[in-house]
């Protein structure tokens, strides 16, 4: 493994250790022997899939910070952010921004320990995995936890973000939606198979399960 126990932590991993104390989380930070550029990097060193990981993305959303909570195996939406926030614009601001709301450096960031509560968002696809990993406030720091911990330590909104064939197909609607949540159909035709559906909030009514693919009836 290309990661080790830490003797002496930096103070942004003290600040992240006692917040996750604080947050009844037990877990411990490690640090990783070679700094991670990319999830993929990550995951290599950890021994772990790159969907474990939980990239800690800081985002500009109408000027105002939001913490997205990334498989490392997805790209962030940014269109279906600002639907579901409602927001004009988001973007990836530059490492002043990040570190004036984190106190921690791009890269680094962690999922707490931060100066104020950022509002946040958790990818689901982390719920698929028994563990997952997230940055500890420090480029090489990163601890085990998982995605309902970050849901409950954060006060994060999970949503599909990586539901590209949904999203990409949807993306004509006219209305605004968010997904809300998959659930899975195990029979079809009295053959076994797993489907993926999702709940859709068009104009923050909820509606029918729509399967990935939209149907025409559901496109705008």
């Amino acid at each position: 493994m290309g990661w080790k126990t830490i003797t002496d932590l930096h103070p942004n991993g003290v600040k992240v250790r006692d917040a996750l104390l604080d947050a009844g989380v037990d877990t411990e930070i490690v640090e990783t022997e070679e700094s991670s550029p990319t999830a993929v990097r990550a995951a290599e060193q950890l021994g772990i899939a790159v969907g474990q990981i939980a990239n800690s993305l800081v985002f500009s959303a109408d000027g105002s910070p939001v913490l997205i909570l990334a498989s490392g195996a997805h790209k962030v939406d940014t269109e279906l952010i600002a639907t579901f926030l409602g927001a004009q614009a988001v973007h990836r601001p530059d490492a002043d921004f990040v570190r004036e709301h984190t106190g921690q450096p791009i890269g680094g960031v962690a999922p707490l320990g931060h100066p104020a509560p950022i509002r946040t968002i958790v990818d689901e696809a982390l719920a698929q995995y028994d563990a997952v990993w997230a940055a500890g406030g420090h480029p090489h720091y990163v601890f085990p936890t998982t995605f309902d911990e970050l849901v409950r330590i954060t006060g994060g909104t999970p949503l599909l973000e990586g539901g590209e064939e949904f999203t990409n197909c949807c993306r004509g609607l006219e209305r605004p939606f968010v997904v809300h949540e998959v659930t899975d159909a195990v029979e079809d035709n009295h053959v076994s198979v797993r489907k993926q559906f999702a709940h859709l909030y068009l104009r923050g009514h909820r509606c029918d399960l729509v399967p990935i693919g939209c149907d025409e009836q559901y496109r705008g």
